[in-house]
Protein backbone atom coordinates (compact mmCIF):
# COMPACT_ATOMS: atom_id res chain seq x y z
CA UNK A 1 0.00 0.00 0.00
CA UNK A 2 2.79 2.02 0.85
CA UNK A 3 4.60 1.83 -2.18
CA UNK A 4 1.40 2.41 -4.47
CA UNK A 5 0.51 5.63 -2.95
CA UNK A 6 4.10 6.62 -3.47
CA UNK A 7 3.53 6.15 -7.02
CA UNK A 8 0.25 7.55 -7.12
CA UNK A 9 1.81 10.89 -5.69
CA UNK A 10 4.19 10.58 -8.32
CA UNK A 11 1.92 10.44 -11.11
CA UNK A 12 -0.02 13.28 -9.37
CA UNK A 13 3.16 15.50 -9.98
CA UNK A 14 4.06 14.75 -13.12
CA UNK A 15 0.25 15.68 -14.32
CA UNK A 16 1.48 19.12 -12.04
CA UNK A 17 4.06 19.37 -14.34
CA UNK A 18 2.43 20.21 -17.32
CA UNK A 19 0.11 22.65 -16.16
CA UNK A 20 2.55 25.59 -16.44
CA UNK A 21 5.65 26.96 -15.16
CA UNK A 22 4.87 26.27 -11.00
CA UNK A 23 4.41 22.50 -11.93
CA UNK A 24 7.87 22.89 -14.42
CA UNK A 25 9.82 24.76 -11.54
CA UNK A 26 8.79 21.84 -9.06
CA UNK A 27 9.60 19.20 -10.83
CA UNK A 28 13.35 21.19 -11.64
CA UNK A 29 13.23 21.10 -8.01
CA UNK A 30 12.16 17.69 -7.37
CA UNK A 31 14.69 16.20 -10.52
CA UNK A 32 17.60 17.95 -9.22
CA UNK A 33 17.34 16.90 -5.09
CA UNK A 34 16.77 13.26 -6.67
CA UNK A 35 20.33 13.56 -8.83
CA UNK A 36 22.01 15.42 -5.77
CA UNK A 37 20.62 12.66 -3.81
CA UNK A 38 22.04 9.86 -6.03
CA UNK A 39 25.38 12.09 -6.30
CA UNK A 40 25.51 12.10 -2.70
CA UNK A 41 25.58 8.27 -2.72
CA UNK A 42 28.06 7.83 -5.00
CA UNK A 43 30.03 10.03 -3.59
CA UNK A 44 29.89 8.50 -0.46
CA UNK A 45 30.60 4.48 -2.04
CA UNK A 46 33.72 6.07 -3.55
CA UNK A 47 34.97 7.75 -0.38
CA UNK A 48 33.94 4.27 1.13
CA UNK A 49 36.17 2.63 -1.15
CA UNK A 50 39.05 4.84 -1.36
CA UNK A 51 38.64 4.56 2.76
CA UNK A 52 38.48 1.27 3.00
CA UNK A 53 41.48 0.06 0.10
CA UNK A 54 43.77 3.04 1.71
CA UNK A 55 43.14 1.75 5.48
CA UNK A 56 43.62 -2.47 3.81
CA UNK A 57 47.32 -0.83 2.57
CA UNK A 58 48.27 0.65 5.73
CA UNK A 59 47.28 -2.06 7.85
CA UNK A 60 49.23 -4.54 5.81
CA UNK A 61 52.29 -2.09 5.95
CA UNK A 62 51.93 -1.63 10.20
CA UNK A 63 50.76 -5.00 11.25
CA UNK A 64 49.69 -5.41 14.65
CA UNK A 65 52.92 -5.78 17.06
CA UNK A 66 54.68 -9.15 17.57
CA UNK A 67 54.31 -9.87 21.34
CA UNK A 68 57.06 -12.10 23.23
CA UNK A 69 55.57 -14.38 24.99
CA UNK A 70 56.08 -14.93 28.69
CA UNK A 71 55.76 -17.82 30.49
CA UNK A 72 53.10 -16.39 32.91
CA UNK A 73 49.50 -17.25 33.93
CA UNK A 74 47.25 -14.35 34.04
CA UNK A 75 43.77 -14.14 35.54
CA UNK A 76 42.32 -11.13 34.21
CA UNK A 77 39.02 -9.74 36.06
CA UNK A 78 36.68 -7.70 33.91
CA UNK A 79 34.32 -4.91 34.78
CA UNK A 80 30.81 -6.23 35.28
CA UNK A 81 29.49 -4.04 32.71
CA UNK A 82 28.88 -3.79 29.13
CA UNK A 83 30.43 -0.36 28.53
CA UNK A 84 33.70 -1.78 28.84
CA UNK A 85 33.07 -4.70 26.30
CA UNK A 86 35.92 -3.21 23.42
CA UNK A 87 38.34 -2.04 26.66
CA UNK A 88 38.32 -5.84 27.99
CA UNK A 89 38.50 -7.41 24.33
CA UNK A 90 41.56 -5.53 23.46
CA UNK A 91 42.82 -6.59 26.87
CA UNK A 92 42.25 -10.43 26.67
CA UNK A 93 43.46 -11.07 22.98
CA UNK A 94 46.73 -9.21 23.71
CA UNK A 95 46.99 -11.09 26.90
CA UNK A 96 46.54 -14.12 24.88
CA UNK A 97 49.89 -13.58 23.08
CA UNK A 98 51.75 -12.49 25.87
CA UNK A 99 51.82 -14.72 28.12
CA UNK A 100 51.01 -18.49 28.19
CA UNK A 101 47.86 -18.84 29.79
CA UNK A 102 44.80 -16.31 30.59
CA UNK A 103 41.90 -17.10 33.10
CA UNK A 104 39.30 -14.55 32.92
CA UNK A 105 37.19 -13.62 35.89
CA UNK A 106 33.97 -10.63 36.77
CA UNK A 107 34.11 -8.06 39.86
CA UNK A 108 31.37 -9.91 40.82
CA UNK A 109 32.76 -13.64 41.55
CA UNK A 110 34.79 -14.32 44.52
CA UNK A 111 38.71 -14.15 43.27
CA UNK A 112 40.70 -14.56 46.25
CA UNK A 113 39.03 -17.93 46.67
CA UNK A 114 39.30 -18.34 42.41
CA UNK A 115 43.19 -17.26 42.79
CA UNK A 116 43.49 -19.15 46.00
CA UNK A 117 42.59 -22.58 43.71
CA UNK A 118 44.22 -21.52 40.42
CA UNK A 119 47.11 -19.81 42.04
CA UNK A 120 47.91 -17.61 38.71
CA UNK A 121 51.63 -15.39 38.68
CA UNK A 122 49.39 -12.18 38.24
CA UNK A 123 45.94 -10.84 39.27
CA UNK A 124 45.03 -7.67 36.64
CA UNK A 125 41.60 -5.96 37.38
CA UNK A 126 39.81 -3.84 35.08
CA UNK A 127 38.85 -0.78 37.19
CA UNK A 128 37.20 -2.85 39.80
CA UNK A 129 36.54 0.12 41.92
CA UNK A 130 32.85 -0.37 42.47
CA UNK A 131 32.68 -3.89 44.14
CA UNK A 132 36.22 -4.99 44.91
CA UNK A 133 37.65 -4.24 48.44
CA UNK A 134 40.87 -3.49 50.37
CA UNK A 135 40.63 -6.80 52.24
CA UNK A 136 40.19 -9.53 49.35
CA UNK A 137 43.10 -7.78 47.58
CA UNK A 138 45.39 -8.08 50.86
CA UNK A 139 44.68 -11.82 51.02
CA UNK A 140 45.56 -12.29 47.35
CA UNK A 141 48.82 -10.45 47.91
CA UNK A 142 49.32 -12.83 50.84
CA UNK A 143 49.28 -15.74 48.50
CA UNK A 144 52.44 -14.69 46.89
CA UNK A 145 50.43 -13.62 43.65
CA UNK A 146 51.09 -10.26 41.94
CA UNK A 147 48.36 -7.76 41.95
CA UNK A 148 47.72 -4.64 39.62
CA UNK A 149 44.62 -2.43 38.40
CA UNK A 150 44.23 -0.49 35.18
CA UNK A 151 42.03 2.11 35.94
CA UNK A 152 39.57 3.43 33.47
CA UNK A 153 37.25 5.81 35.49
CA UNK A 154 40.01 8.61 36.95
CA UNK A 155 39.18 11.06 38.11
CA UNK A 156 35.65 10.88 38.33
CA UNK A 157 35.23 8.42 41.54
CA UNK A 158 38.27 9.51 43.29
CA UNK A 159 36.59 8.57 46.60
CA UNK A 160 36.40 4.87 45.75
CA UNK A 161 39.68 4.27 43.60
CA UNK A 162 42.15 6.15 46.15
CA UNK A 163 40.67 3.51 49.80
CA UNK A 164 42.48 0.53 47.14
CA UNK A 165 45.57 1.83 45.72
CA UNK A 166 47.77 0.93 48.28
CA UNK A 167 46.64 -2.54 48.60
CA UNK A 168 47.90 -2.77 44.89
CA UNK A 169 51.45 -3.95 43.78
CA UNK A 170 50.66 -1.78 40.79
CA UNK A 171 48.53 0.55 39.49
CA UNK A 172 48.18 1.45 36.05
CA UNK A 173 45.69 4.77 35.29
CA UNK A 174 44.59 6.52 31.74
CA UNK A 175 44.45 9.77 33.71
CA UNK A 176 48.39 11.70 33.99
CA UNK A 177 46.64 14.03 36.37
CA UNK A 178 46.22 11.63 38.95
CA UNK A 179 49.34 9.89 39.02
CA UNK A 180 51.11 11.88 41.41
CA UNK A 181 48.62 11.82 44.16
CA UNK A 182 48.11 7.87 43.89
CA UNK A 183 51.80 8.21 44.24
CA UNK A 184 51.53 9.83 47.41
CA UNK A 185 48.93 7.33 49.05
CA UNK A 186 51.97 4.64 48.67
CA UNK A 187 50.89 3.34 45.53
CA UNK A 188 53.31 2.20 42.86
CA UNK A 189 51.81 4.20 39.92
CA UNK A 190 52.09 4.58 36.37
CA UNK A 191 50.08 6.67 33.63
CA UNK A 192 49.23 4.24 30.85
CA UNK A 193 46.66 5.48 28.63
CA UNK A 194 43.59 2.97 26.78
CA UNK A 195 44.44 2.22 22.87
CA UNK A 196 42.60 0.67 19.85
CA UNK A 197 41.14 -2.69 19.85
CA UNK A 198 41.74 -2.50 16.63
CA UNK A 199 39.90 -6.81 15.98
CA UNK A 200 36.94 -5.03 16.15
CA UNK A 201 37.31 -1.06 16.13
CA UNK A 202 38.33 -0.96 12.35
CA UNK A 203 37.50 0.51 9.22
CA UNK A 204 34.78 -1.26 7.75
CA UNK A 205 31.87 -0.72 5.38
CA UNK A 206 28.32 0.02 6.49
CA UNK A 207 25.16 0.11 5.88
CA UNK A 208 23.39 3.25 4.66
CA UNK A 209 21.24 3.65 7.49
CA UNK A 210 24.69 4.48 9.94
CA UNK A 211 25.53 6.94 7.04
CA UNK A 212 25.52 10.77 9.45
CA UNK A 213 27.62 14.07 8.22
CA UNK A 214 28.22 13.93 11.96
CA UNK A 215 28.11 12.00 14.97
CA UNK A 216 27.96 11.84 19.12
CA UNK A 217 28.25 9.26 21.07
CA UNK A 218 28.10 9.55 24.91
CA UNK A 219 25.99 10.55 27.99
CA UNK A 220 24.58 14.14 28.42
CA UNK A 221 26.18 15.09 31.06
CA UNK A 222 25.85 19.05 31.93
CA UNK A 223 28.80 20.48 30.06
CA UNK A 224 27.97 18.12 26.99
CA UNK A 225 23.87 19.58 26.93
CA UNK A 226 25.40 23.42 26.86
CA UNK A 227 27.95 22.61 23.92
CA UNK A 228 25.40 20.90 21.87
CA UNK A 229 22.67 23.82 22.21
CA UNK A 230 25.27 26.18 21.23
CA UNK A 231 25.94 24.77 18.22
CA UNK A 232 21.91 23.00 17.98
CA UNK A 233 20.94 25.60 14.93
CA UNK A 234 24.07 24.68 13.08
CA UNK A 235 23.49 20.91 13.50
CA UNK A 236 19.53 21.28 12.75
CA UNK A 237 20.31 21.00 8.72
CA UNK A 238 22.92 18.19 9.16
CA UNK A 239 22.44 14.49 9.20
CA UNK A 240 23.30 14.03 12.77
CA UNK A 241 23.35 10.61 15.07
CA UNK A 242 23.39 11.64 18.96
CA UNK A 243 23.11 8.66 21.32
CA UNK A 244 23.09 8.22 25.24
CA UNK A 245 20.63 9.23 28.08
CA UNK A 246 19.89 12.52 29.41
CA UNK A 247 20.19 14.46 25.92
CA UNK A 248 16.34 15.08 26.13
CA UNK A 249 17.79 17.82 28.55
CA UNK A 250 18.87 19.99 25.51
CA UNK A 251 17.50 22.98 24.96
CA UNK A 252 16.91 22.09 21.47
CA UNK A 253 15.97 18.80 22.18
CA UNK A 254 12.87 19.46 19.73
CA UNK A 255 15.04 20.91 16.81
CA UNK A 256 17.06 17.70 17.10
CA UNK A 257 14.78 14.82 18.40
CA UNK A 258 15.01 12.80 15.43
CA UNK A 259 18.53 12.37 15.91
CA UNK A 260 18.72 11.63 19.49
CA UNK A 261 18.56 7.80 20.61
CA UNK A 262 18.06 8.22 24.29
CA UNK A 263 18.78 4.87 24.89
CA UNK A 264 22.17 4.87 23.30
CA UNK A 265 23.78 1.83 21.48
CA UNK A 266 25.86 -0.99 22.29
CA UNK A 267 29.70 -0.59 21.58
CA UNK A 268 29.63 -2.56 19.00
CA UNK A 269 26.88 -0.88 17.40
CA UNK A 270 28.88 2.79 18.18
CA UNK A 271 31.67 1.16 15.93
CA UNK A 272 28.96 1.11 12.70
CA UNK A 273 28.11 4.60 13.61
CA UNK A 274 31.95 5.72 13.45
CA UNK A 275 32.37 3.88 10.24
CA UNK A 276 29.29 5.68 8.61
CA UNK A 277 30.05 8.96 10.11
CA UNK A 278 31.54 11.90 8.08
CA UNK A 279 33.02 13.82 11.37
CA UNK A 280 32.87 11.75 15.04
CA UNK A 281 32.63 14.43 17.74
CA UNK A 282 34.56 13.30 20.45
CA UNK A 283 33.49 16.06 23.41
CA UNK A 284 35.22 15.00 26.95
CA UNK A 285 33.03 15.02 30.43
CA UNK A 286 34.16 17.89 32.58
CA UNK A 287 33.61 17.29 36.44
CA UNK A 288 33.47 19.06 39.87
CA UNK A 289 36.55 17.36 41.77
CA UNK A 290 35.83 18.68 45.37
CA UNK A 291 37.96 17.95 47.89
CA UNK A 292 41.03 16.42 44.99
CA UNK A 293 41.00 19.69 43.20
CA UNK A 294 44.28 20.67 44.80
CA UNK A 295 45.55 17.12 44.09
CA UNK A 296 44.31 15.96 40.78
CA UNK A 297 43.42 17.31 37.01
CA UNK A 298 41.98 16.45 34.03
CA UNK A 299 44.54 15.76 31.41
CA UNK A 300 43.97 12.82 29.15
CA UNK A 301 42.18 11.90 26.69
CA UNK A 302 39.07 8.80 26.73
CA UNK A 303 39.25 5.44 25.41
CA UNK A 304 36.71 6.73 22.54
CA UNK A 305 39.19 8.71 21.22
CA UNK A 306 41.69 5.72 19.82
CA UNK A 307 38.59 3.79 18.94
CA UNK A 308 37.31 6.33 16.40
CA UNK A 309 40.37 6.70 15.21
CA UNK A 310 41.04 2.85 14.34
CA UNK A 311 38.11 3.13 12.24
CA UNK A 312 39.90 5.52 9.87
CA UNK A 313 37.26 8.31 10.43
CA UNK A 314 37.56 11.62 10.86
CA UNK A 315 37.74 12.67 14.66
CA UNK A 316 36.83 16.12 16.03
CA UNK A 317 37.94 16.41 19.51
CA UNK A 318 37.90 19.05 22.64
CA UNK A 319 41.56 19.44 23.51
CA UNK A 320 42.73 17.80 26.72
CA UNK A 321 46.75 18.78 27.96
CA UNK A 322 48.48 15.48 27.09
CA UNK A 323 46.77 14.71 23.89
CA UNK A 324 49.45 15.82 21.94
CA UNK A 325 51.79 13.37 23.51
CA UNK A 326 49.56 10.64 21.32
CA UNK A 327 48.29 12.29 18.09
CA UNK A 328 49.21 15.81 16.11
CA UNK A 329 46.25 18.18 15.98
CA UNK A 330 45.91 19.03 12.25
CA UNK A 331 47.44 16.17 11.29
CA UNK A 332 46.39 12.72 12.89
CA UNK A 333 43.27 14.25 14.84
CA UNK A 334 41.35 18.12 14.42
CA UNK A 335 40.46 19.91 17.66
CA UNK A 336 38.46 22.27 18.36
CA UNK A 337 38.38 24.86 21.59
CA UNK A 338 34.94 26.19 21.54
CA UNK A 339 31.79 25.80 19.95
CA UNK A 340 32.41 28.12 17.29
CA UNK A 341 35.39 26.66 16.20
CA UNK A 342 33.66 23.59 15.79
CA UNK A 343 31.23 24.47 14.24
CA UNK A 344 33.83 26.25 11.38
CA UNK A 345 35.88 23.12 11.63
CA UNK A 346 32.63 20.70 10.77
CA UNK A 347 31.56 23.36 8.14
CA UNK A 348 35.50 23.08 6.66
CA UNK A 349 36.09 19.33 6.30
CA UNK A 350 32.46 18.74 5.41
CA UNK A 351 33.26 20.47 2.39
CA UNK A 352 36.62 18.81 1.51
CA UNK A 353 36.14 15.21 1.55
CA UNK A 354 39.54 14.42 0.47
CA UNK A 355 41.46 16.56 3.40
CA UNK A 356 38.82 14.90 5.99
CA UNK A 357 39.86 11.34 4.15
CA UNK A 358 43.72 11.89 4.34
CA UNK A 359 43.52 13.34 8.21
CA UNK A 360 41.59 10.62 8.91
CA UNK A 361 43.74 7.61 7.49
CA UNK A 362 46.42 9.17 9.14
CA UNK A 363 44.94 9.31 12.35
CA UNK A 364 44.48 5.25 11.76
CA UNK A 365 47.85 4.84 10.88
CA UNK A 366 49.14 6.35 14.04
CA UNK A 367 46.85 4.43 15.86
CA UNK A 368 47.86 0.63 14.11
CA UNK A 369 51.71 2.38 15.26
CA UNK A 370 51.74 3.70 18.88
CA UNK A 371 47.82 2.56 19.89
CA UNK A 372 47.30 -0.92 20.29
CA UNK A 373 46.59 -3.07 23.29
CA UNK A 374 49.37 -5.00 22.17
CA UNK A 375 51.63 -1.64 22.99
CA UNK A 376 49.83 -1.43 26.40
CA UNK A 377 50.32 -5.14 27.15
CA UNK A 378 53.95 -5.08 26.46
CA UNK A 379 54.29 -1.72 28.73
CA UNK A 380 52.60 -3.55 31.70
CA UNK A 381 54.27 -6.80 31.47
CA UNK A 382 57.57 -4.74 31.04
CA UNK A 383 56.73 -2.55 34.44
CA UNK A 384 55.70 -5.51 36.42
CA UNK A 385 58.63 -8.08 35.02
CA UNK A 386 61.01 -6.08 33.16
CA UNK A 387 62.19 -6.53 30.04
CA UNK A 388 61.51 -10.00 28.56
Amino acid sequence: MKARQINTASRSRKRTMKAGPVGKLRYTHLHTHARSGRSDGYAKGWNDGYRLGASHAIARTIPVPDVPKRQLKVMFVRENSTGYHLIESGIITALSKAVSEVMTATTLDPIAEIAERERPDLVLVLNGIFVLQPETLERIRSLGIRTAAWFADDPYFMELSTRLVPHYDHIFTHEAGVVNYYNSLGGKVSYLPFAAPVELAAPTQVDHSYWTDVCLIGSGFPNRIAFIDRIAPYLKDKRVFIAGGLWNQLKAYGSLRSSIHLHGVPVNEALNYYNGAKIVLNLHRNHELGAYAPHVSMMSVNPRTFEMNACATLQLTDVRADLTTLYTPGVTIETYRNAEECVEKIRYYLSRDGERMELALRGYEETRRSHTYEHRIMAILQTIYGAS
